[in-house]
């Protein structure tokens, strides 16, 4: 028993004096250095932790305290990896929904504590969504190797497989895309010997067969109408170079590109002369009431040797969701061609307000052009803008809007230059961008470290996503397909 309170008493002691020392220690007028850079970012008040690794290499121990108002709400040391436990964060977050939270960090050399200038994160009352859904893929495609479209929760940190590509023998998964993250409505396409076109709606899965004669290729880059009635896709010839320098290494391009609207109830696919002619169109995207499809569209362009030379703008046509039937001239939204650029990816917000795009110096593909920047078009004014307040030295871009339309996901190749990883960014009801964040890991600096895939086209859910990947795997083996018709208008 003595000897226990002997114990206890030193503990204390040793305790006490810790302590007594963190509140002795010297200031340091500058933020720490920490990974990944969560400083002044707005989050969501339903994200996962977001831990994080203090870049200095000097210290034996480190502390946080987190502060709501002028009180601890959170404090402990740590060795190396700050990991705030799941349940002390989330009631955190939600005791200080819409108000800033202020980290404090204090690392420990030798003896002496020091303390680096606090930082703060605001808490946004607006949630973000269940999750999301990716593909993760070798950086280099010059192989498929292995890859799979996965999910991922954001209020914490499990990552499950959809389907992966080893399940199919030489085949490639891409082209995943769900109804305003409605995980009810969803398309994934398989290429190789088994491909196929997936589309899941009204509790029934289809196995398709996109390609025929009629169009140039399979059936790419889908997007839902709002009605759930129609997936608007282009079909493309994708075709690959290299560059010798080390900054921009791969080139996608099409050499030819159409567009088609797949009408789900009739199995037909619609088109118009006005969108598969010989122009090149491609990511085709539709408008908050669905009465607009906008797409990247370019003169024709014998390619690859005028690849350099070929500028995309945004453009529109009107659609009719009672007929099927398009409207009679294409509209000219973003031209940036004229300026020997292009515009390309347009991804319209659901409330209608905005319209965000990819800037680049040529072409159609952003990842992996350094050029790439996001831009934010305003419906409703006319004024468009570089989103500066997102925008990095590296590739940014492959961006989808959250259910809610106040927050954004992209792509960005900052962090090591070439493997993407998923960032996240509020925009409010006035159009204000807050600084973005990178995908919470337990322990990011591990995780990321140790990561040697790319994460790709990365989509919003707002529930999980029921997938029976053994029954589809099944499915695929199967000779036999549904063909898509062909109609056009």
């Amino acid at each position: 028993m003595m000897k226990r309170l002997i114990y206890i008493a030193i503990f204390s002691l040793l305790l006490f004096s810790c302590k007594e020392d963190i509140q002795h220690a010297e200031k340091i007028d500058s933020y720490p250095e920490i990974y990944p850079d969560y400083i002044g970012v707005t989050i969501p008040m339903n994200i996962a932790p977001l831990n994080f690794t203090v870049d200095s290499s000097d210290y034996s121990s480190l502390e946080l305290k987190i502060l709501a108002g002028n009180e601890v709400a959170f404090q402990e040391e740590y060795k190396n990896n700050i990991d705030i436990p799941q349940s002390a964060w989330q009631d955190l977050l939600a005791k200080n929904c819409s108000d800033s939270i202020q980290f404090e960090v204090s690392v420990k050399k030798a003896d002496q504590w020091f303390q680096y200038k606090p930082f703060s994160m605001y808490v946004s009352p607006d949630s973000i969504d269940y999750g999301i859904v990716y593909r993760l893929i070798s950086p280099g495609y010059e192989t498929y190797s292995k890859m799979g479209i996965y999910e991922r929760e954001l209020s914490g940190y499990n990552q499950r497989p959809l389907f992966e590509n080893t399940q199919v023998t030489k085949s490639c998964v891409n082209c995943h895309t769900f109804n305003r993250g409605n995980p009810q409505q969803q398309s994934i396409h398989i290429r190789g010997a088994q491909g196929a076109t997936i589309i899941k709606t009204n509790g029934e899965t289809k196995i398709l067969e996109s390609a025929n004669d009629s169009i140039l290729a399979s059936c790419m880059y889908p997007f839902w109408h709002p009605s759930g009635k129609y997936i608007a896709y282009s079909t493309n010839k994708v075709r690959q170079t290299f560059h010798t320098t080390a900054t921009d290494l791969i080139e996608t391009f099409d050499e030819a590109s159409d567009l088609l609207v797949y009408d789900i109830e009739n199995n037909t696919l619609l088109t118009s002369d006005l969108i598969s002619g010989s122009s090149f169109e491609t990511f085709p995207a539709f408008s908050a009431d669905g009465k607009t499809l906008y797409f990247a569209s370019a003169a024709h362009k014998d390619l690859p040797r005028e690849l350099k030379e070929t500028f995309y703008n945004i453009c529109s046509i009107s659609f009719d969701p009672e007929t099927g039937i398009f409207g009679n001239k294409v509209d000219t939204v973003v031209n940036l061609a004229i300026d020997r650029k292009s515009a390309t990816l347009p991804r319209a917000s659901y409330d209608g307000k905005y319209l965000m795009y990819n800037k680049i110096n040529y072409g159609s593909f952003p990842m992996y052009h350094t050029d790439a920047d996001l831009w934010l078009l305003d419906l409703n004014s006319g004024e468009t803008r570089p989103l500066n307040e997102v925008n990095s030295a590296y590739s940014d871009g492959y961006h989808n809007w959250s259910s809610n339309s106040r927050w954004f996901v992209f792509e960005s190749r900052r962090d090591g230059d070439l493997f993407a990883r998923p960032y996240f960014s509020h925009i409010d009801e006035n159009g204000n961008v807050g600084k973005p964040f990178m995908l919470p890991q337990q322990n990011p600096d591990e995780y990321y470290q140790d990561l040697f895939y790319a994460y790709n086209t990365v989509e919003f859910v707002t529930g999980k996503v029921p997938f029976n990947a053994r029954k589809v795997e099944k499915e695929l083996m199967q000779p036999d397909r549904e063909e898509m018709l062909f109609e056009r208008k």
